[in-house]
């Protein structure tokens, strides 16, 4: 995807990067080029050498991870919603509102929606893959 910017009257494309566009952090650029890397590879088997009780116990903590950072973010996208009345504020209805957003969490984090899980289960194997 390019951008194409207009300085009179010639037109000059540029590529699109929406890392750059929005910050220059060296974090979000290894982390777009990251995502970016895994995107591109199909290689989504599991690295050898790991036997399948500790592989699954991995890949469980991870998508207890992502269940976790989705739930926080609900929790604080939340925060931002005006309250109009409609709905009491109360302990039940906030208690209700919290499972419900755990609940969701979990079943996005179940269905892969964002990849963060295989994200930090594939960083954790290279991590473990580069310890002697």
């Amino acid at each position: 995807m390019c951008l194409a910017l207009s300085s009179g009257s010639r037109r000059k494309k540029m590529p699109y990067n929406p890392v750059s566009f929005f910050a220059s952090s060296s974090i979000l650029t290894e982390t777009w080029n990251s995502a970016k890397a895994l995107k591109k590879s199909d290689d989504f088997a599991d690295k050898p050498g790991m036997d399948d009780k500790k592989n699954s116990r991995l890949r469980k903590a991870c998508q207890q991870m992502e269940s976790l950072f989705l739930s926080q973010l609900l929790k604080e996208m939340r925060r931002t919603i005006p309250h109009d009345g409609a709905i009491p504020e109360n302990n039940a209805a906030n208690l209700y509102q919290s499972l419900f957003d755990n609940h969701l969490a979990d079943l996005l984090a179940q269905r892969q929606t964002t990849g963060l899980g295989d994200y930090f289960y594939r960083e954790l194997l290279d991590m473990e893959a580069k310890i002697p």
